[in-house]
């Protein structure tokens, strides 16, 4: 996380006043920060890319699952052309007060001079003391999207349709049990769905 850092979350629940006065000071400073960041990353963010940055709820919403999914389907340019890599996905599904949260994310071809495409990262606090704050159930705290640099060359090589070449997409969230989500990916499909079109009683069904 680049903005809504572990250590400033850990400093924002410290039981030091202090601490937490000087924390939430950053934290202002941080959430202006990204908003200017996401303002300046609107005009080339694809449609679905800026319907997960803009939206506002992800924030405690429940992890129900994340599946990583290895596609077997492999897409043509053209029939007179070589097959594109496989495509391969990785799907979270959330839950926050009142609707359901599906993303499924269009992730980078894999590449082993690249960065693995989707990443988990353990945070610990200094003094090697474990970071999670929740043991069990785990849930979304904060998110941040960006443009990755790193992919610009390989994605302009491999995935140019036409000149028109997507700009590099990354997504961090961090979650509550001290795990850093980043996510390479091409694209994104989000569905909200109202729990009261799942289930009317999907809380005391579901958990």
């Amino acid at each position: 996380m680049n903005f809504f850092t572990p250590d400033l979350y850990v400093r924002l629940n410290s039981a030091d006043d202090v601490v937490v006065d000087k924390a939430a000071k950053e934290w202002s400073n941080a959430n202006e920060a990204y908003i200017k960041h996401l303002d300046q990353l609107f005009v080339k963010l694809p449609p679905n890319v800026k319907a997960v940055a803009f939206f506002d709820q992800f924030h405690d919403a429940k992890i129900l699952s994340q599946r990583y999914v290895a596609s077997s389907r492999v897409y043509w340019r053209s029939e007179h052309e070589d097959p594109m890599p496989m495509v391969e996905h990785f799907e979270i599904v959330a839950k926050n007060a009142d609707s359901l949260l599906f993303l499924t994310y269009v992730l980078q071809p894999r590449n082993k001079e690249r960065r693995p495409v989707l990443q988990h990262i353990r945070h610990e606090r200094e003094g090697s003391v474990a970071f999670p704050f929740l043991v069990g159930e785990t849930y979304w705290l904060y998110d941040e999207m960006t443009i990755n640099p790193e992919w610009a060359e390989w994605y302009r090589a491999v995935l140019d349709f036409e000149n028109k070449v997507q700009p590099q997409l990354e997504h961090r969230i961090l979650l509550s049990d001290g795990a850093e989500l980043v996510i390479d990916f091409m694209d994104v499909f989000f569905t909200v769905l109202p729990l009261k079109v799942v289930c009317e009683n999907f809380d005391e069904v579901y958990g």
